[in-house]
């Protein structure tokens, strides 16, 4: 399991099919970290992100819009469990 608080990298790494998104948790202080299904460290890919890795536009606007609605839902079970 790898994590990241990057929303770029997260969406990324789910928009590329680099790796299977898993959840999300709180960190504290109002950001939550996205889980992904992985061993070792996501620096590699924040690497590929930041020397112009490419991703489907479509895939990237609906993996954007699915972690947005999965963020709320976490919320919403914080605010009302």
């Amino acid at each position: 399991m790898c994590e990241t608080k990057n929303l770029d990298l997260a969406v990324y790494l789910a928009a590329a099919g680099r790796l299977q998104f898993f959840g999300l948790e709180e960190s504290g202080g109002g950001k939550l970290k996205f889980f992904f299904q992985a061993a070792g460290d996501i620096g590699e890919y924040e690497r590929e992100l930041v020397t112009g890795a490419e991703a489907p536009a479509l895939a990237v606007l609906f993996t954007l819009r699915a972690i947005r609605q999965a963020k709320t839902q976490f919320r919403n079970q914080q605010l009302y469990p």
